[in-house]
């Protein structure tokens, strides 16, 4: 098998560092955005977090529930950072911060 060229393999760890870094702002404003909502009467729709809710309250439900997802994401990036090639997991990101993008926009409106 072929040792990557090093200049791609930068590439792919800058890529996978700016895909982490702007998932986890996402969570962030996901979490300020979901608390604005619940704020003018909107509901949260997540059924783990609605689960969380039901045993601790609201704030600290969502606050819990994107702390353990900033976890998991930082879990992510050490595991993948220490791969030969990133760039499929780097990729496979983009859906996700989409989604959120989504859901960030929709507890803003």
């Amino acid at each position: 098998m072929k040792t990557p060229d090093p200049v791609f393999q930068r590439s792919e760890r800058r890529l996978l560092a700016f895909m982490c870094i702007l998932l986890a702002l996402l969570q962030v404003l996901d979490l300020h955005s979901s608390l604005h909502a619940a704020g003018e009467g909107r509901s949260e729709t997540n059924p783990l977090i609605l689960w969380l809710v039901a045993h601790v309250g609201f704030s600290p439900a969502v606050v819990a529930f994107k702390t353990a997802a900033l976890a998991v994401l930082a879990a992510y990036y050490h595991v993948v950072s220490g791969f030969n090639r990133m760039l499929w997991p780097s990729i496979s990101l983009i859906p996700v911060c989409a989604a959120y993008v989504a859901v960030v926009l929709n507890n803003y409106s």
